[in-house]
């Protein structure tokens, strides 16, 4: 909940209207970016709740995927230790944008809105060069902060299961890391058609 929270301040402190604006001047004509604004300042609220709404569902899902996992391996489901685990690990992601403030903060402090839109820390999306539109998403979910959560799931699992780390990272990528590659290549199949 906290990087959805933090990400929209930074969002609204680092991205000036400015930016914004010529950003979308690309695309739209005036009056069109006029009413998109108007559209986006009577939403913000609800927006926002969605955003929470979606992080909470998120963390339903992966602990669902878990329980799966841990299911199939025998061990029996502790589900509030679960959603536990999983809410704990969920604050890896506050991280990136902690180095997103940094970055356009004192690096890259004369940035555009593709700069900062694209700006993913420490992922693939980085370090290769891609040439087409629909890579760009799941190379930014190829990250380092991703495999630190899968990481601290297993941690997690390892200490309320009592069992071996690689036990726990088993059941994470037999359980949720399918899902996420699936997830992956579903949205990047969608993106393509």
């Amino acid at each position: 909940m906290i990087d959805f929270t933090l990400g929209a301040i930074v969002d609204h402190f680092f991205l000036p209207e400015q930016l914004v604006l010529e950003s979308l001047s690309k695309k739209f004509t005036q009056s069109e970016i006029a009413t998109l604004l108007k559209h986006k300042e009577g939403h913000y609220v609800l927006l926002n709740l969605l955003k929470g709404i979606f992080k909470l569902f998120n963390i339903v899902v992966i602990t669902s995927i878990l329980s799966i996992g841990i299911l199939l391996n025998d061990f029996k489901v502790q589900w509030i230790r679960i959603i536990n685990i999983v809410t704990i690990a969920q604050f890896v992601f506050f991280i990136p944008l902690l180095l997103k403030l940094g970055w356009f903060s004192f690096i890259k402090t004369d940035y555009t809105y593709a700069n900062f839109s694209d700006f993913s820390a420490l992922s693939l999306y980085n370090l290769l060069d891609y040439s087409e539109e629909w890579q760009r998403w799941p190379l930014k979910q190829l990250n380092i902060f991703e495999f630190l959560f899968w990481l601290i799931l297993a941690i997690g699992l390892q200490k309320a299961y009592n069992i071996p780390l690689s036990n726990g990272m088993s059941i994470v990528v037999q359980s949720y890391g399918v899902s996420f590659f699936l997830w992956i290549t579903v949205i990047v199949f969608l993106s393509i058609m």
